[in-house]
């Protein structure tokens, strides 16, 4: 798939997740957003950059913490979850934090210009990792720190594999790739930052789960997620199969939970 058309379709993606994107169900976006702004340092009157944003997970309480002596920038490629954005800025009247439609490889703000850039759950979306990576570094001033929230290993085990069974009845998951298995593992993205000309990093891995309290919630981070690029090919009937077979298999065994390893890298800029 072409950069182009992969932009296209992470955008498509996540505007028809966003009606789901931001359901109590769904609350590891906004769990590992404010991990990743405390692991960073984010501290009052700094510049940050936020990018891959989403609906402000990592944004808003980046905001919140550098005060109207700082600013935020927060891009992403989806229009309905910058809006969504918008409004929940406006609602914490958080005049300096600003959402954009704008590509992480090419950043709205001068190179040099900021003290910490944020990239929460996003980057593994990037077509050339490697030159998203580059990207967002040029923009650090001396001494600022990039922190980046990536996926682990097997995420969302055991529900996923529930979910790839039901999609190969179906004839999709045998031609999909997930693309968060690229950097899912500290050797891998120790690898990408050293080809960025980035220094090795400080990695920490957060081993946790994230509650199903009720099998429907499965389904509701499914539709609010990168999934949502694969139930969304399917017809009407086979989506629904697709749900009634994955979300009977949890109720049978009783899953409450879900595999979340999230893997937290911070680099400061000599």
């Amino acid at each position: 798939m072409h950069a182009f058309e992969s932009i296209i379709r992470v955008a498509r993606t996540f505007d028809r997740a966003a009606d789901h994107h931001d359901h109590p169900a769904n609350s590891l976006w906004s769990r590992v957003g404010r991990q990743l702004v405390s692991r960073a340092g984010v501290a009052r009157g700094m510049n940050v950059l936020d990018a891959a944003c989403g609906s402000g997970a990592s944004a808003i309480p980046a905001a919140q913490r550098v005060g109207r002596e700082g600013s935020v920038v927060a891009i992403d490629l989806s229009p309905r979850l910058l809006a969504i954005g918008r409004a929940r800025a406006m609602a914490h009247r958080l005049r300096h934090l600003r959402f954009l439609h704008d590509d992480l490889r090419t950043p709205p703000v001068p190179d040099g210009s900021q003290d910490v850039v944020l990239c929460g759950l996003g980057l593994h979306l990037v077509p050339n990792v490697v030159e998203g990576v580059q990207a967002l570094w040029a923009t650090l001033r001396p001494g600022g720190r990039l922190a980046l929230a990536l996926f682990g290993r097997d995420p969302f085990a055991p529900a996923h594999e529930i979910l790839m069974t039901a999609l190969r009845r179906e004839g999709l998951s045998d031609e999909w790739h997930w693309p968060w298995e690229r950097l899912a593992t500290v050797t891998a993205l120790r690898e990408v930052l050293m080809m960025a000309g980035v220094p090795a990093p400080q990695v920490e891995v957060e081993e946790g789960t994230h509650p199903l309290p009720t099998a429907e919630d499965w389904w509701t981070l499914v539709l609010g997620s990168d999934y949502r690029a694969v139930v969304d090919r399917l017809a009407v009937d086979a989506r629904d199969r697709v749900r009634r077979e994955t979300l009977a298999v949890l109720e049978q065994r009783a899953i409450g939970a879900v595999r979340l390893e999230v893997l937290y890298a911070t680099v400061q800029k000599a």
